[in-house]
């Protein structure tokens, strides 16, 4: 992305944050709102043009203007986005005096250094891409593995219960068994006090 179109996009973004704050949704503003700004400040606005895939991660390349929160207590995640800083004000310069040499002469300032400095900076904004992307992905694979352990924990539950429901159904088939063990005990008895009342007749 050259300079020029860094600092296009940083007015952009300036100019969506003025309308979000006119509607009242400053300082935070959600992803989609903000896309639909964009979309309405420069007609045919769209990511791809830049070199992105989304509007995410277009504006993960300005993480020296952009702070970016995720809300992760919803399905899916929603997106806000809040300025860093605030519009620089356009100062009007004052005229130097003829006779005060020029210490810093324009071609110093120009081109190699910008350039390399913001070859730096994307570079570490896609480094920080890349780890945020890896703890995103490893959080949602603690997700599942905790869903699935809720899962199990409720299998478990289940089997557990059908196992105590067995139980009991084997505890009362018990019970009726040495109930009928104690009738046929006393039937056994009572015979037997019969025959021994015929025998001594």
């Amino acid at each position: 992305m050259t300079p020029t179109e860094r600092k296009n996009l940083t007015d952009l973004f300036y100019a969506a944050f003025e309308m979000a704050h006119e509607k009242g949704q400053t300082p935070s503003v959600d992803l989609m709102h903000f896309g639909k700004y964009l979309r309405v400040l420069e007609s045919g606005f769209s990511p791809q043009k830049h070199g992105h895939e989304k509007l995410l991660y277009l504006l993960r390349d300005f993480p020296d203007l952009l702070y970016i929160r995720k809300d992760a207590e919803v399905s899916p995640p929603r997106y806000y986005v809040a300025l860093r800083r605030n519009k620089p004000r356009q100062l009007i310069a004052s005229p130097r005096p003829a006779a005060a040499p020029c210490l810093l002469e324009p071609q110093w300032v120009a081109g190699d250094l910008v350039e390399r400095y913001l070859e730096l900076l994307a570079q570490s904004s896609a480094q920080l891409h890349a780890r945020l992307d890896a703890q995103e992905r490893q959080l949602t694979t603690i997700q599942r593995e905790l869903e699935q352990s809720r899962v199990n924990e409720v299998r478990l539950n289940t089997n557990y219960q059908d196992y105590e429901r067995q139980l009991a159904v084997i505890k009362r088939e018990q019970e009726q068994s040495r109930a009928n063990e104690t009738r046929l005990n006393q039937k056994i008895q009572e015979h037997e006090r019969l025959l021994t009342v015929k025998r001594q007749k």
